[in-house]
Formats: C-alpha cells, structure tokens, sequence
C-alpha cells in the first residue's frame, strides 16, 4: 500500500490535494489581526483540518491505485493448461514440473491440469504432487471424464478442483506391476501421503484416506469393501469440487478468465524419450540388447559395430533414466567399473574368477540403482528392478559361456 501512496503524491491528483492541504494555511494568517489568541487556534484548527483531510484523500487514492494495480496484475498473463492423459510415468513428472516453471515465468494466471488418467508410478506420482503444492502459480485440477490412483492425488494437490459432467476420481490403493495390492507398509505411506495433501488444501482428510485404504469409511460414500471413488455430485456436496464444466472453454468462462490467453504446454522430444526409456519392459530390452551386444563383439569380433550399438543402447537406457531423475552418477561409475572388469576378466585374465564375479555385481548394482527413485523407493519397485537386472545378468552370463 505504502508504495503506491508515496508514487501517487508526485504526479496527477495527489500533487493538487498537497496545495489543497496548504490553503487554510495562508487563509488563517490575516485573521492574526483579530487577537494572537484568534490567530493562534485559526492557525491549529487550519492546520489540522488541512492534515487530517490532505491525508485522508491520499490514502484513499492510493486504495485506488493498488485496486487498480490488483486488477491489472489480475487481468493480464495467460493460462497455461498441462494434459495428463493415459498412465502417469517419470517422463509426465518431468514434463509438468517443467510446464509449472514455464507458467510461473511467463507470469500467468493460472495453471489448469486437464486430467483424464488410470494412474500411473508412484514415485511419478509423489514428484508431482511436490511440484503442484510447490508452484509460485494457482493451480486448477479439471477432471476430464477420470482421474483414479495417481490422478486423484494429483487432482487433491490441486488448489482448486473442477469436473466434466458424469466424472470420477478416487480408488487409489497402489498396486504392484502385476496388479496385486501392495504391502501394507507402502499402503500406509500412501495413505498418510493423501491425508497430508488434503489437509494442506483445507479439504476433508478422511475422504482422502478413504480413496487408499478400504478400511477407512466415509459414512453415505463408501463401505468398509470398497475404495472411495467419488462422482461430480458427490465432489460438489463434500467440498472436494468447486464446480463442473463440460469443457476447458466453459471451465475459463466459469474462472473468469475467458478472455485471456491459452497457453497449451506440450511435451518435448525429450520427455516423450524420457517416458518410452523408462518403461519397464523398454528398459529391460535395452539393457540385455546392450550387454549381449558388448560382450558378444568383445569375444569374436574385439569391438566392432555389434559392441557400438550396444552401447548405444546402454546410453539410451542411462541417458533416460538420469533425466527422468532416477538415476546419478554414482550408477554410471559402477556400470563402467562393472564393465572394465568384465573386460579384463574376458581379454587379460583367464578363466572366469574374481574380476568377473566383481564385475558382475558392479554391472547389477548400477543397474539396479538406476531404475529405482532416489526419493521414493517402494518394495514392488525394488523387486520388478530386480528382476530386470537378473535377466541382464544372465544375458551376460550366457554370452560368455557362448
């Protein structure tokens, strides 16, 4: 407020309210010829009425103009609107927390996520809820026909939730890749998870919990059976909806923001990389495509195209997981330190001893490293790692003894 008080007191009305302020003043002095007691309380009484009014009308010039600065700031800016459709994976991590950063450095209004997903990662999942509560501008979740598992915690982080007509969003109990329930342990984490961000966006905790863990009933909504999923109408009755919208059009109408610029943020070359390299069964193939290749050139051919493309796949392979942000440096070293000893055990040392055995569990443990979170590290994701780095292994294994 001040600011603005100060800036308006220089230029346009306020400069005519100081000389307004000063006129009592010089009308005052002649009246000293009366008696020095007249002159004396026509000079305060002046005074004061000059003061109190010279103040009251900067003050309420300068309301004015921040009003008026609010109003601007409030009008211009575009809207950036993210589409999260189909599963959630690191590669949509990485893209919204880079959709987030581009909307709050172009200064808009708003953010609206247009979401219609079955789910996805759940460190997918937790890197953006952190990027949502985090971001420097509203956010605005729009329910495009379902957002169950990672969409509702994504949809709960949002500031403000919004949904089509006939819409859904909830039943979030996580799984594992095979589809069977996850441990209780991690139920529980993604529970509290739920609560936590319910409760930072002031909607009730219970209904948040209830989405995870079958256990938690919510009275009228759901059984002891059954995962909370709620509907447009029961969004709308238990505050975790501000409205519905048949489309993104009649959803900036009802925001107030129909006439503002639309942003729409579409992923790069290199998210969408990010998202096929990251996918397990991708994943899985490059790495035992890349080993078999190497080892198999190094033991017939010495290094040759074979070894190249094999390589190029372990890079394609680290290179997207590095910048899904899964996996460090610290990997890429225990890859290499696996593979030198490979080598030396293959080409220096005979037979297949102690270099090799080394090598091995290096080569494994930057593999296994590499696809696990380094934030978020779940027992299902740890085992379906394990899994793909025992295949390589054998892979390397088998081309030896080849």
């Amino acid at each position: 407020m001040m600011p603005e008080c100060r800036a308006a007191s220089h230029n346009g009305p306020a400069h005519g309210v100081g000389r307004t302020g000063r006129v009592p003043w010089r009308r005052v002095l002649p009246l000293g010829r009366r008696s020095s007691g007249c002159r004396s309380y026509g000079v305060l009484r002046g005074g004061v009425v000059g003061v109190v009014a010279t103040l009251a009308l900067l003050l309420t010039i300068g309301a004015d103009v921040h009003a008026g600065a609010q109003e601007t700031a409030e009008g211009d800016g575009p809207v950036y609107v993210v589409s999260i459709h189909g599963v959630i994976d690191l590669g949509v991590a990485s893209f919204l927390r880079r959709a987030l950063d581009e909307a709050e450095e172009g200064g808009a209004q708003a953010v609206v996520l247009d979401l219609n997903t079955p789910g996805g990662r759940l460190d997918a999942v937790l890197e953006m809820r952190d990027a949502i509560l985090d971001a420097g501008v509203p956010t605005v979740a729009y329910v495009n026909r379902e957002a169950f598992s990672a969409g509702a915690l994504i949809t709960i982080a949002a500031e403000r939730i919004y949904m089509a007509p006939g819409a859904v969003y909830g039943a979030a109990t996580p799984v594992t890749g095979s589809g069977e329930t996850a441990s209780e342990k991690t139920i529980s984490a993604v529970r509290s998870t739920f609560r936590a961000t319910a409760e930072e966006r002031g909607r009730d905790p219970v209904i948040a919990e209830a989405m995870v863990d079958p256990a938690v009933v919510v009275p009228g909504l759901d059984d002891a059976s059954t995962l909370l999923t709620l509907t447009t109408e029961q969004a709308l009755a238990n505050d975790y909806a501000e409205g519905t919208a048949t489309d993104l059009t009649a959803l900036l109408s009802t925001l107030g923001l129909s006439g503002a610029e639309v942003v729409e943020v579409e992923p790069s070359f290199l998210e969408t990389v990010v998202r096929w390299v990251t996918e397990p069964v991708v994943a899985s193939l490059l790495i035992m495509l890349g080993l078999f290749l190497i080892v198999g050139d190094a033991l017939f051919e010495g290094f040759g195209i074979a070894a190249v493309v094999g390589l190029a796949c372990l890079a394609l392979f680290f290179g997207g997981h590095l910048l899904a942000g899964l996996a460090g440096w610290e990997d890429f070293v225990l890859i290499g330190v696996g593979l030198l000893l490979i080598g030396l055990e293959i080409f220096v040392i005979p037979g297949f001893g102690v270099a090799g055995v080394l090598g091995l569990v290096a080569l494994g443990g930057g593999l296994f490293l590499a696809m696990l979170g380094r934030d978020v590290r779940t027992p299902e994701q740890m085992i379906r790692a394990g899994w793909v780095v025992a295949g390589a292994l054998f892979a390397v294994v088998a081309a030896v003894i080849v």
